[in-house]
């Protein structure tokens, strides 16, 4: 008979996979902590790769990642000629294959539908670790780990970086379709939804709550059609959901104030509008001349930063300011316009219609919602090339292309 640590060791050995995996979802609260379990996720990669080669390359998953991940890479290789910052672009090149080696162990792996369900589950236990951090931090005024509650801008550990909410936003189709599983004869686990609601809307971040309501579009509507949710328990998490605003509105002075600026963003003037998006549109507006400029293949991956100057208006809101100018223009779409050119746009709109066709075709809709709220063109926050974003993007995007019926790959 198994002891307790003999138990726990054999689990350990079995799940290593996944629980390297949620390990890195755990650790993107850090600041570059995730690199270390990502990087043991590539090298698995890298040795899967050598050791299989030709089984690999005969998996139709396998090439629907490496044509995905094509989309995005070949751009970037023809923007090196003309980049504004040759150093950043190059590392950016040499080090993006790696985001397909680790897809390529992620694919791998979760073929398998047991071990999809075992992430399922890690997910509901990191992300429902994240909202109990915040809501002690919001309570409180520190989290467990001692960060305080600054600004007004809920952030748990993820301190001082304001991603919080974007990553429960991204995650919410996974969090929706493992409560929706867990709920069966248990309907008061729905309740849950409404403090993961809560620190969305506390984040106080714009962009989290258009993720947060496209991931519940687009999963809402799936489970209603699919008769997997009834329309009178929607209308009920409806009715919460709109009480929870409600309170917090009541509650929260800063959300309260952020709502408000919010309005600007449809008053029609270009003032008010600027402010709403905290001075953004001096951002949008080089990127755009830069993109005019540059219209093949951009100024290259981190070269926005490097030529800011060269291109801002004049009146410029930064400028005008003392800076110079931001690390990138705050606008997905822009971004690749910028650095990449046409030839970026046109790899990312493949990216997209591949990833769409992949749900058509049969894989896991929520894991599918993920990844595209992930790479989803209405990311205003977080730059697109960066390690970062590239990273959450690519270790959800394989999770998708896994969960593809055998007999369609």
């Amino acid at each position: 008979m198994r002891t307790e640590p003999a138990r726990l060791a054999a689990l350990l050995r079995e799940r290593r996979g996944e629980l390297l995996i949620l390990l890195t979802l755990l650790l993107l609260a850090t600041k570059a902590a995730f690199n270390i379990a990502y990087g043991l996720i590539t090298l698995a990669g890298l040795v899967l790769l050598i050791r299989r080669p030709r089984e690999l390359l005969a998996d139709p998953a396998v090439r629907l990642l490496g044509l995905l991940f094509l989309c995005l890479w070949l751009p970037i290789l023809a923007s090196l000629p003309d980049a504004a910052n040759p150093a950043r672009a190059w590392s950016n090149a040499l080090q993006y294959p790696r985001f397909f080696l680790a897809g390529l162990y992620v694919t791998v792996l979760l073929g398998d539908p047991d071990r999809r369900d075992f992430l399922l589950k890690g997910v509901l236990a990191v992300t429902g670790f994240w909202v109990a951090d915040a809501l002690l931090q919001y309570f409180s005024g520190t989290d467990l780990f001692g960060y305080p509650y600054d600004r007004g801008q809920l952030t748990g550990m993820f301190y001082p970086k304001m991603r919080l909410g974007q990553l429960l936003a991204i995650l919410a189709p996974l969090v929706l379709e493992g409560l929706r599983r867990m709920a069966a004869g248990r309907p008061w686990v729905w309740l849950w939804l409404f403090p993961y609601t809560a620190v969305i809307l506390l984040s106080n971040k714009r962009a989290a709550w258009l993720m947060y309501a496209v991931a519940l579009l687009l999963w809402a509507g799936h489970a209603l059609l699919r008769g997997r949710l009834s329309w009178r328990l929607t209308a009920g998490l409806a009715a919460g959901a709109a009480l929870t605003v409600a309170l917090l509105l009541q509650t929260s002075p800063a959300l309260r104030g952020m709502t408000q600026t919010a309005g600007g963003l449809l008053s029609g003037d270009l003032q008010r509008f600027d402010q709403a998006t905290s001075h953004r549109v001096s951002l949008w507006q080089t990127a755009l001349d830069m993109a005019r400029a540059h219209w093949v293949n951009g100024v290259g991956p981190r070269g926005y930063r490097k030529v800011y100057r060269d291109y801002a208006r004049p009146g410029d809101f930064w400028i005008a300011h003392g800076a110079s100018g931001q690390t990138h223009p705050h606008s997905l779409l822009l971004e690749i316009a910028a650095e990449t050119g046409g030839i970026g746009l046109a790899g990312y709109l493949l990216f997209l219609l591949l990833l769409v066709r992949a749900g058509l075709r049969g894989a896991d809709p929520p894991l599918v919602m993920t990844a595209f709220v992930a790479a989803m063109p209405f990311n205003v926050s977080n730059a697109f090339y960066g390690t970062y974003w590239s990273t959450l993007v690519w270790l959800f995007l394989p999770l998708a292309i896994a969960s593809l019926p055998r007999s369609r790959r």
